[in-house]
């Protein structure tokens, strides 16, 4: 069978460095590619239940995660942009199957995922660096938010929770990451390459 063919597997909720199988399933949601109706992707459970699951996974483990320090934190966003890097090619034909974008568009996505990391990578941990206030004898710190939401659409399944997730995490936070019904498989893989 051709690799840009085969079904994926759906491996669960990505928790605390595995990926656990809901133990109550509401439902399926069905991976085709509107491109090529025959190209079945596969077969996605769903469990409202899991959210608050996750949710208090994500509020446990941001109490480690927010006393990182910022040195690691970045280490890790760096971490990923390596993996996303390496890959690159599985993840732009991903988002071809299951958006349906031309193969150039779904580059253009993944090389643009790239680039902006590589700006949060400079320009956010410079933004989130104490610095020290000249007009009065203190200094300024970011603090991390805790737990953050993200509800992502279908229209940039890479670049989206790629970037965004990268943000959170290197300011300290936590991520409760609800992908779109339309790339669940694309979100998957982003989850993959974070676990990497």
């Amino acid at each position: 069978m051709n690799d840009t063919r085969d079904r994926l597997v759906r491996k669960g909720d990505y928790v605390w460095g595995s990926f656990i199988r809901p133990e109550r399933i509401d439902g399926f949601i069905n991976g085709v590619n509107p491109g090529d109706r025959t190209d079945v992707l596969g077969r996605f459970a769903f469990s409202e239940a899991s959210v608050d699951e996750a949710v208090d996974y994500a509020r446990t483990a941001a109490r480690s995660w927010s006393r990182q320090p910022l040195a690691e934190r970045a280490q890790a966003v760096r971490r990923f942009r390596q993996a996303v890097a390496k890959g690159r090619d599985r993840l732009v034909s991903l988002v071809t199957r299951e958006t349906g974008k031309p193969i150039w568009e779904s580059r253009t996505e993944v090389i643009e995922t790239l680039k902006t990391l590589d700006v949060l990578l400079d320009g956010g941990v410079r933004a989130l660096t104490p610095t020290l206030l000249e007009d009065t004898p203190g200094r300024s710190d970011r603090l991390p938010r805790g737990v953050v939401a993200m509800v992502c659409p279908h229209n940039q399944p890479a670049l989206i929770p790629a970037t965004y997730s990268a943000a959170a995490l290197l300011g300290g936070n936590t991520i409760v990451f609800k992908p779109s019904k339309f790339t669940p498989g694309v979100c998957q893989l982003v989850a993959e390459l974070w676990d990497q």
